[in-house]
């Protein structure tokens, strides 16, 4: 039952952030506030798992810089392709296959990092509990 959650979390996520930066001009204002949350977020994701590869931290510092980086070229590529290619079948299921896409990387990451199951969407709860 907790895999319906998370998928269900992770496609509300997806399009959010798909609708966002539809909705959303790409400025300092917009794009600064995003990176910033896509570092703090990511460099906190995987606290607690055991992958050798995330807990260095020359190795973290930087997927997690690469990663936001990633995030932020969607945005701007999203915001900058929607209006020529929206009424595009291609490119609409491209955008509808986002939480499809995540879902993959947080499972492929989750085992590439040692990861417990289900590791990234207790990510918020973990933050809060820690408070």
């Amino acid at each position: 039952m907790l895999w319906l959650i998370e998928i269900s979390v992770y496609t509300a996520y997806m399009y959010l952030f798909v609708l966002s930066s539809i909705l959303f001009k790409p400025s300092i204002l917009t794009l600064l506030p995003f990176f910033i949350y896509c570092i703090y977020t990511t460099w906190n994701l995987y606290i607690g798992c055991k992958g050798k590869i995330i807990n260095n931290i020359i190795n973290k510092a930087v997927l997690t810089l690469l990663y936001s980086f990633f995030c932020l070229t969607s945005f701007y590529l999203i915001h900058t392709t929607w209006k020529k290619y929206k009424n595009s079948i291609i490119y609409r299921l491209i955008l509808l296959g986002f939480p499809i896409y995540y879902y993959s990387a947080v499972k492929i990451a989750e085992k590439l990092f040692d990861c417990k199951d289900y590791h990234t969407i207790f990510f918020p709860f973990r933050l809060l509990l820690k408070h």
